[in-house]
């Protein structure tokens, strides 16, 4: 799948679903699309999982991981549910598989949308905490987006 597919779904969401300014909630999103969400205290090396059984959508969230983390692995499972047909991913903390990656974009950019974050001039180390607290993603996540994207984030901000 092309990224600008991935994007595509992500505003049709974000449109629909969640007529706000970020930071977007996919716990509201998945409840909108009628996904059942829970938490369950998982093995460290699962982050949540996605069932569909008998055409209704769960998804289990690792009940010992913060809050932060949690919203991103329920966006990454949305990602699954809404981008790729089968009924059960099971989601450790490092995968390479395609469509994990595609799950992490979409993940990221439902969080961390990429013209709001290109908007930014302040990624230098130092300000990533200002971002974990804006769009409430966990700061390795907005690390790798802003990575992804081809921010220079070691230009200091400027008249600093």
């Amino acid at each position: 799948m092309k990224l600008k597919d991935i994007d595509r779904e992500v505003n049709l969401l974000r449109q629909k679903y969640l007529n706000s300014p970020p930071p977007f909630n996919p716990f509201i999103l998945g409840k909108k699309l009628g996904i059942d969400i829970f938490s369950f205290p998982f093995p460290d090396e699962i982050s949540g999982l996605l069932v569909i059984m008998k055409g209704k959508p769960y998804i289990g969230v690792n009940s010992n991981q913060n809050d932060l983390r949690k919203r991103f692995t329920t966006a990454h499972e949305i990602g699954h549910f809404v981008l790729h047909k089968a009924s059960f991913y099971l989601c450790g903390n490092k995968s390479e598989e395609k469509e994990e990656i595609e799950a992490n974009y979409f993940a990221s950019e439902l969080l961390l949308p990429a013209e709001l974050i290109l908007r930014e001039d302040s990624f230098i180390e130092s300000r990533y905490e200002k971002f974990v607290s804006r769009f409430r993603a966990p700061i390795e996540i907005i690390k790798d987006r802003v990575k992804f994207l081809n921010i220079d984030y070691s230009e200091p901000i400027s008249g600093e």
